[in-house]
């Protein structure tokens, strides 16, 4: 027969049970709590937010979420949207394709303000289009014709706006851009998953700290801060933003609203620009190279026609004029001023991609070993250089006096900026450029090259004389007016070639060369 408990067991039992209740009102309360805030976010953002799922493998798409902001850019109640179309509401949708591509893709588009018509509506708009782990398509949108610029890039799902907090936060987990929500002390009250990745902490380490000290190890906020100008203005604010390790961040602040209209706190969007900005430089930096290779193209065709004259008319000067020594002196100056622009249109014409007057091909590991005694000697003082040159490496072909000009320039160039104890290190390699990287390097193609690397430790280069560095006659020296750069970029582009250069002031300069090699 089973003993009864006695009142201390069942007084304890009573206690447990208590207890447990007790902690089941704390979560249930938090539950509801953060539901709410995500709620908030999702219906009182000043964006535009549809959810379509895929009909006919994508053919047509149907509307199975619309928040109050759609209603009020689209002049149209959520009742009359919920269930139908995307063609049949919206035909002159411009996104369609979009939405077709992202949802084959899986692949985010966001597409800059642009002007949209389709039946009485006409205005700017901007999109942001996402594909959800259910297949769904998210559109979120701004009405940029009233300046309410697009604050979010949410992923909406599938699931109706008043779903529980696991389903709202798959959502905002989902987005690849980093999105975190902060109050008026800049304390992170939530993060999703983008964020936490781009700092290498979990959402869970985020939450209760100072965005600041999270994301950039500051104790203040940061200068031009968005979100607490936002918090101030109560209007979405946005900059351009740099971190300690490098990298360029697009920052956005989005204000959030609850039912009464009182500024619940901001929803900070964050987007890595770095690759797309060191892009877009790239770019400018090439067209910009193109067009005064152009221009020194122009420039050497003009001096060789008035070279050719100048020649002759000294040839003629030598035989019509009696011979002494002061005619032969003025006409051997007026000969070495000749040379000298010869030698100067030579370079011209080099930098605007003349012809390889001599390839054959060769080495390059050999070519560098064959040379390098001769530059590093014709230097004062003699640099320390140290070398890795690999010998098993496919060969190139190339003009070799060319090369020469090429090794000697940027070997000068390293002595000039490094101190008595620095020192150049040169090696050679092959590599492969798959076209992913090719897409980041404007200019270099994919395929399999042979590699020139010349490192310094030396002073190192600021942003704008790396920008300039192959301008013809740029120099940081006050008597520098050479083309010795600016040259090497020619050779280099000649022979199908890529240069670029990395350098950071203080920390020295990377010049990388490739080659075309040959099987």
């Amino acid at each position: 027969m089973t003993e009864k408990p006695d009142y201390e067991e069942l007084e304890a039992k009573v206690r447990e049970l208590e207890d447990e209740i007790s902690r089941y009102r704390l979560k249930t309360a938090m539950l509801k709590e953060s539901e709410a805030r995500y709620k908030g976010i999702f219906e009182h953002t000043k964006n535009g937010v549809a959810v379509c799922k895929a009909v006919d493998n994508g053919e047509d798409f149907i509307f199975v979420e619309f928040n109050k902001a759609g209603e009020t850019i689209d002049n149209i109640g959520r009742e009359k949207v919920i269930g139908k179309s995307v063609l049949e509401l919206f035909p002159g949708l411009g996104l369609f394709q979009t939405f077709q591509r992202v949802w084959a893709t899986g692949i985010p588009e966001h597409h800059p303000a642009a002007e949209y018509e389709d039946g009485g509506l006409r205005g700017w708009r901007e999109n942001f289009v996402y594909k959800l782990p259910s297949g769904e398509i998210v559109s979120i949108y701004n009405d940029k014709t009233k300046e309410k610029e697009a604050g979010n890039a949410l992923k909406e799902s599938e699931e109706r706006l008043r779903q529980s907090e696991a389903q709202k936060k798959a959502i905002l987990d989902g987005i690849k851009i980093s999105l975190s929500f902060v109050n008026e002390n800049l304390s992170v009250l939530w993060a999703n998953k983008a964020a936490a990745n781009s700092i290498g902490k979990s959402p869970e380490d985020m939450i209760g700290k100072k965005c600041y000290e999270v994301r950039s190890g500051l104790k203040s906020p940061c200068t031009d801060c968005p979100a607490a100008k936002t918090f101030k203005s109560k209007k979405t604010e946005q900059t351009v933003m740099h971190t300690p390790d490098g990298r360029i961040w697009h920052e956005k602040s989005e204000p959030v609203f609850d039912d009464r209209g009182e500024l619940m706190g901001v929803l900070e969007i964050s987007e890595d620009i770095t690759d797309r900005t060191r892009f877009e430089e790239r770019v400018r930096q090439a067209q910009k190279m193109e067009s005064v290779a152009s221009l020194a193209g122009g420039i050497a065709h003009q001096f060789n026609n008035a070279l050719f004259g100048i020649f002759g008319n000294i040839d003629l000067l030598r035989l019509v004029l009696p011979k002494n020594e002061k005619t032969d002196k003025y006409i051997k100056s007026i000969s070495d001023s000749a040379q000298r622009v010869t030698h100067l249109t030579k370079q011209l014409a080099t930098y605007a991609h003349g012809g390889k007057y001599q390839p054959r091909i060769i080495s390059l590991t050999e070519f560098v070993e064959s040379r390098l005694s001769g530059i590093r000697s014709s230097l004062n003082p003699p640099p320390r250089i140290t070398t890795d040159l690999v010998s098993d490496i496919p060969r190139t072909e190339a003009d070799v006096t060319q090369m020469q000009m090429v090794l000697s320039a940027v070997i000068s160039n390293s002595a000039e900026a490094i101190e008595s104890d620095g020192f150049i290190h040169i090696s050679t390699g092959k590599e492969v450029c798959n076209e992913d990287y090719s897409k980041v390097h404007p200019g270099l193609r994919s395929g399999t090259y042979v590699s020139l690397t010349i490192r310094d430790n030396g002073k190192g280069m600021d942003e704008t004389t790396k920008r300039r560095i192959f301008d013809p006659f740029f120099s940081t020296k006050f008597q520098g007016r050479g083309l010795s750069m600016a040259a090497v970029y020619g050779i280099v582009y000649n022979h199908d070639g890529w240069i670029s250069v990395d350098s950071e002031l203080g920390k020295g300069t990377v010049v990388r060369i490739y080659l075309p090699a040959i099987a």
